[in-house]
C-alpha cells in the first residue's frame, strides 16, 4: 500500500498485482518493483513519460519471486469455448520444462490431429484448434476428446490427462 501522504509510488516499493484466470480458475500474482530514474540517466527511456519534469518511472515485470509467475501443478483446462465453431482454445500449465505431445481424437479413438509434440518452457500455455484434421479438412459436428502427455524435463515428473469438447456447426 502507498501511504496516504505520497501519491503514487515510492522508490524500490514492491506493489502486487493480481489477475484472476477465470478459464482455470487460478489467480496469477505479479510483484513489479518500481524505481525512479532521472530521464537524463536513461537515454532510452521516453521523455514523454507523462510522469513529471526530468523525472521518469520505469517498471520491469521479473518478479522479486518468479516462482510466484510459475504454475505449482501440471494441469490440462477445459477448451473454450465449449461447445465450440470454429475454433477453441486449451490451455495447460507447465510447473518446469516439459515435453508436451497434445493430440484430438474422433469418438471412435481415431485421431484427427496432433496439435503439440515438442518441448515447451515452464509457464501458462495455449494453443488454438481451428477445427481442421491434420489433412487440413474441416471436421464433422460431434464429441472430440484431446489428451495431453507431458514428462517433466529436470524431474520426469510424467503427467496424461483427458477431457472431452464438442464441435456445433
Amino acid at each position: 500500500m502507498t501511504p496516504d501522504s505520497v501519491d503514487g509510488y515510492i522508490k524500490n516499493e514492491i506493489m502486487s498485482f493480481k489477475f484472476w484466470d477465470a478459464s482455470e480458475g487460478v489467480e496469477i500474482v505479479f510483484e513489479p518493483v518500481y524505481t525512479i530514474s532521472s530521464v537524463n540517466e536513461d537515454p532510452d527511456f521516453p521523455t514523454n513519460a507523462g510522469f513529471g519534469v526530468g523525472i521518469a518511472a520505469f517498471r520491469t515485470l521479473n518478479s522479486g519471486n518468479p516462482a510466484n509467475m510459475l504454475p505449482q501443478d501440471y494441469a490440462l483446462g477445459q477448451n473454450y469455448p465449449n461447445p465450440f465453431n470454429p475454433t477453441t482454445t486449451i490451455k495447460f500449465d507447465l510447473p518446469e520444462a516439459s515435453m508436451v505431445k497434445l493430440e484430438i481424437y474422433n469418438i471412435l479413438g481415431q485421431k484427427v490431429i496432433t496439435l503439440q509434440d515438442q518441448i515447451c518452457s515452464a509457464g501458462y500455455k495455449s494453443v488454438r484448434w481451428d477445427g481442421r484434421s491434420e489433412s487440413g479438412f474441416e471436421v464433422a459436428t460431434g464429441l472430440y476428446i484431446y489428451r495431453i502427455q507431458i514428462e517433466g524435463l529436470s524431474t520426469g515428473t510424467n503427467f496424461q490427462k483427458v477431457k472431452k469438447m464438442m464441435m456445433l456447426k
